[in-house]
């Protein structure tokens, strides 16, 4: 038994010593510095650093600068990314710099269209309603007015007096007349202020410039708009377009009907400002 324990108090000591011994060579965090600016040298303050493939990360300070803590003898790749810039990757390659310096540049974007969601229902609107996105509205788009691009969806009847589809135009949503729906554009209520109605013969071919169609049946909100009674049909259009580009649209129907459709944008024009411009002709006996 005394001899158990002779081992097992040797055993104890040797597993002290070499602890201490080994414990002061442990490999300290290396401490990775730097800034982060644009090509002109102007900090960006709140710049993200992610290191890839860990859980590791920080954020610029006020001042560009940033405090990574990492393992000397491994290789890292760190994610540089600030809103309105190009993001970059940071390659750390053991022995680490004492400073690095990150410029990243700057990038203008287009973005997804913006929908205002102060005209639009959504999954805890308590009333019933249907989206057209814009490839559904291009292929329904004939050059009719909006009545009629409307006419498959649900409660809509819709009629022209010229029987063509454009001009003077209407549609009823669920009996309500052209008075009680509401028509906003972009969030812009478009009813006229004495007749509550929308003349559409003052929009013509109007739907080749939708990226969006939400058509809202029974009361709404009166934020829309003072007609919004009977239903509501929100119309959202077309963001810029960041490459340039240029179409061309003819549509011919009964009475000699023609609509041409010219439609042109100059994409961004030093990452600053975009153009867009539509005319469109309508003939018709």
């Amino acid at each position: 038994m005394m001899k158990r324990f002779l081992i097992f108090l040797l055993i104890s000591v040797i597993t002290h010593f070499i602890s201490a011994f080994t414990l002061p060579l442990k490999a300290q965090d290396a401490l990775v510095k730097g800034r982060v600016s644009d090509e002109n040298g102007e900090v960006l303050s709140g710049a993200n650093l992610v290191v890839k493939n860990t859980m590791l990360g920080v954020m610029a300070g006020a001042d560009g600068e940033f405090e990574l803590k990492l393992d000397p003898g491994q290789n890292y790749k760190v994610q540089v990314s600030f809103i309105g810039c190009e993001s970059q990757v940071l390659d750390l390659v053991p022995p680490y710099k004492n400073y690095y310096e990150v410029h990243l540049q700057r990038s203008a974007f287009i973005a997804e269209e913006v929908i205002v969601t102060g005209t639009r229902a959504g999954s805890k609107t308590p009333m019933a309603y249907e989206n057209m996105d814009r490839e559904e509205i291009r292929n329904q788009d004939m050059g009719q007015d909006m009545g009629y691009l409307l006419s498959l969806t649900p409660s809509v009847v819709q009629s022209s007096e010229s029987g063509t589809g454009i001009g003077y135009t209407n549609f009823r949503i669920r009996g309500s007349d052209p008075s009680r729906i509401n028509i906003t554009v972009d969030g812009i209520p478009l009813n006229d202020a004495e007749s509550q109605q929308v003349f559409w013969v003052n929009m013509p071919a109007f739907s080749s410039s939708l990226n969006s169609v939400q058509i809202q049946r029974g009361v709404g909100t009166s934020t829309n708009g003072a007609a919004a009674f009977g239903a509501t049909v929100n119309m959202q259009t077309e963001a810029p377009a960041k490459d340039a580009y240029a179409e061309i649209g003819s549509t011919f129907g009964s009475y000699n009907t023609f609509i041409n459709t010219i439609k042109a944008g100059t994409g961004l024009i030093k990452d600053r400002l975009a153009f867009d411009v539509r005319y469109s002709k309508m003939k018709s006996d």
